[in-house]
């Protein structure tokens, strides 16, 4: 197949996703749905002879091991499929971008962001370990980041199932700077071998090292440690997380965090105990990722979530958020567009009031006011009048507070004209 083909199966092919050494992804459609699919399949020349036999097999158990591992952070498989003599996947469409592209980006994680995407890679494993399944290829290029803010792990084709393991030996399989020293060796791997590989891509983020290939033949696993806790970046880590990531590249597996959701666990008691988080909701949350997504591109879900576990105010989380990006012009465009989504939320939730005593007002006319403000604001208008009426010094301020809750401009003067009439001095 070396021309791109039309179709594959019932897919319609549309473009070409990626390429490797192994084979082609491709962009198709799923007629039958108007599902837009990612689709694998082998270069040709990799599938002749005995060797192509091995291959094929292995690009079949890929498709087993992720089909037997369904979770919402493992790439979905749909289909194993077969077009004349092209075997191939058919896999759900990620829109969003590699780790390992984030970081060739020079991007500097931060330790909130690092242990969102561990935690998340952490969910699929305990899936796969569940259903006897050891990856063994957790790298950056494996771990992708999606737009939408989840994190999901992709290509079990070095996969073990249980006790079918279609790998010779005595060979390794997987990708050297991010595999473990038993799995280099060519000794008997474990689910072990996913947590030390998730600690070496841990470590990256952290520090940007990774193992080399003069530490790796031979394995000189303590005298890289050694040298990357001495520099500069570990140094700035807290000493819980790089002691966790440290025992997670412990070269004796048992040493190691006995399980991903043991892992998991120690990791959120880090998060916990580090977080100082603000409330805000999941329909806020999306239209701020939307706005960050055309000056961030797909990291702007995991900057969000580690910046709202940083601040104490919408003020400050604006601020934050719109010095994410480096030009001057587009910093104060996305200041004021985070702004405008903030601002309902910074009555409701600003704990800082500025009136000494909540502004007096009567019964009927918090009723009122209410009645006025629920066509706008809907179920969370009560709360808001209370809010606002702890914040105000007089009626204006309290019906100027009100209103700007209110995102569309027209309906806020249209708020703010009728709320003016239910007080008899104005």
């Amino acid at each position: 197949m070396s021309e791109q083909p039309e179709t594959l199966g019932k897919y319609q092919i549309q473009t070409v996703l990626g390429k490797g050494k192994m084979g082609i992804v491709y962009l198709g459609l799923d007629p039958d749905i108007n599902r837009k699919v990612a689709i694998k399949v082998l270069h040709p020349h990799l599938c002749e002879g005995e060797a192509g036999e091995d291959f094929v097999r292995r690009f079949r158990r890929e498709a087993q091991a992720a089909a037997r591992s369904f979770h919402t952070n493992i790439v979905t498989v749909f289909e194993l499929g077969k077009h004349g003599d092209t075997d191939f996947i058919v896999m759900e469409y990620v829109q969003g971008e590699e780790l390992q592209e984030a970081l060739d980006g020079g991007y500097l994680f931060s330790e909130e962001e690092v242990i969102f995407i561990a935690i998340s890679i952490l969910k699929a494993l305990d899936t796969a370990h569940a259903n006897g399944i050891v990856h063994r290829d957790i790298k950056p290029a494996n771990i992708l980041l999606m737009d939408d803010g989840n994190v999901k792990v992709a290509d079990f084709g070095v996969a073990k199932l249980d006790r079918l393991d279609l790998t010779m030996q005595g060979n390794a399989v997987g990708t050297p700077s991010y595999m473990s020293p038993e799995s280099l060796k060519g000794k008997t791997v474990t689910h072990l071998t996913d947590i030390y590989s998730l600690g070496a891509v841990m470590l990256q983020m952290l520090t940007g090292k990774r193992l080399t290939a003069d530490k790796l033949y031979p394995l000189k696993l303590n005298e890289f440690m050694a040298e990357v806790l001495a520099g500069d970046r570990a140094k700035q880590v807290s000493p819980k997380l790089m002691s966790l990531v440290v025992k997670a590249m412990s070269e004796k597996p048992e040493l190691r965090p006995r399980t991903s959701c043991s892992f998991y666990n120690e990791l959120e008691k880090i998060a916990k105990s580090n977080a100082t988080g603000l409330a805000c909701d999941d329909e806020t949350q999306q239209k701020l990722v939307n706005i960050l997504m055309a000056y961030l591109g797909p990291i702007a879900p995991v900057l969000l979530k580690q910046t709202l576990s940083k601040v104490k105010t919408y003020e400050d989380l604006a601020l934050r958020l719109s010095q994410a990006v480096d030009d001057t012009v587009e910093q104060e465009e996305l200041l004021v567009k985070v702004q405008k989504v903030l601002k309902r939320l910074s009555i409701t939730n600003d704990a800082k009031f500025t009136g000494d005593q909540p502004l007096s007002c009567d019964e009927s006319i918090q009723e009122q006011l209410v009645l006025i403000l629920k066509p706008y604001l809907g179920p969370i208008a009560p709360v808001l009048l209370k809010q606002g009426l702890a914040k105000a010094n007089d009626n204006d301020s309290l019906l100027l507070t009100l209103s700007a809750a209110i995102e569309d401009e027209q309906e806020s003067q249209a708020f703010l004209e009728r709320a003016r009439a239910v007080f008899p001095s104005q």
